[in-house]
């Protein structure tokens, strides 16, 4: 896959506070990651999703690797109580509605 990429990550939390604090903490670091575009939170009260862009799949891909092991990374993933979708999409454009 080439061309920039959408990762969308559906998960819960248990504590809302300590949470918000550790995704800014986890939200520096992902910048620094090679292919990092933009980073969209979404919340529900303990119903997260994250939208990721990246550069291309191999990015993501890479990038999705050390979240995982890297251990800057294991505050975040030890706060997720449960993951509910995690899925990588190329993005193909946009469609708008409306004028």
């Amino acid at each position: 896959m080439t061309g920039p990429v959408l990762e969308i990550a559906v998960y819960k939390i248990a504590d809302a506070d300590t949470f918000d604090r550790i995704q800014q903490q986890t939200h520096t670091l992902a910048q620094q990651l090679p292919g990092f575009r933009r980073w969209t939170h979404l919340s529900d009260g303990p119903a997260r999703t994250d939208l990721v862009e990246w550069d291309d799949h191999a990015a993501a891909q890479a990038a999705s690797k050390t979240f995982m092991e890297a251990a800057e990374f294991a505050p975040f993933r030890e706060a997720i109580t449960e993951i509910q979708a995690f899925v990588h999409f190329p993005l193909k454009g946009e469609i708008r509605f409306g004028g």
